[in-house]
């Protein structure tokens, strides 16, 4: 664990806001699984604070709400679910692409992220108040042009371009947006609606 990158120093910061906090439990250092559904191996360990620690595993196991991103690299669409947990997540994604996602192909958890990439899609599940007005920067692995709902409806498009860069998040009306972030840093924003109306990117 010593030599793992970022270990002690991330230990020290531990060690030292569990001092200024006069010794507190809810600070004490320990090691804690970056996902809790897998074993106690090195590259599945990190350094947490205790209540950290118990509370991620606690929202882990009973889940919670999820949004779900899906890039197929062929049709170069992104397609945007919205479930009730992480485990009706992966059903659903399996549901609309077919992929045979499986909860073991998935690295992260739901507060960071549960992530996966090939050389044809990747897949992304987060909880939803993680992205509550803090928007998730999305690094696509695949050129997208058009974001789809899980009946395949276009929401959105830039037919003449394609994006590589997004950041998802849901504002104070509870809606999932997402922004267009083009290689010049300049956000084309976008607003995923509900019901049948569809947006178009603007500049």
């Amino acid at each position: 664990m010593i030599e793992k990158e970022n270990f002690l120093q991330g230990w020290f910061r531990c060690c030292e806001l569990y001092s200024n906090n006069n010794f507190k439990l809810e600070h004490r250092p320990t090691l804690g699984r970056i996902d809790h559904d897998l074993g106690y191996t090195l590259e599945n360990l990190e350094v947490q604070g205790y209540s950290h620690n118990t509370s991620s595993r606690t929202r882990q196991r009973f889940s919670k709400e999820c949004v779900a991103i899906v890039v197929l690299k062929e049709s170069e669409k992104l397609i945007l679910l919205e479930s009730s947990s992480g485990k009706n997540a992966i059903q659903r994604i399996n549901e609309v692409t077919g992929l045979g996602i499986t909860r073991v192909m998935l690295k992260g958890n739901l507060s960071n992220g549960q992530r996966f990439d090939n050389e044809k899609y990747s897949v992304l599940i987060i909880g939803k108040e993680m992205i509550v007005g803090t928007p998730e920067i999305m690094e696509l692995s695949f050129p997208v042009i058009e974001i789809h709902d899980e009946k395949h409806n276009c929401l959105i498009a830039r037919p003449n371009d394609s994006a590589t860069k997004i950041s998802v998040y849901i504002d104070e009306k509870d809606t999932i947006r997402i922004d267009w972030i083009d290689e010049e840093k300049t956000i084309n924003y976008v607003n995923i609606i509900q019901g049948d109306k569809k947006d178009t990117w603007q500049q």
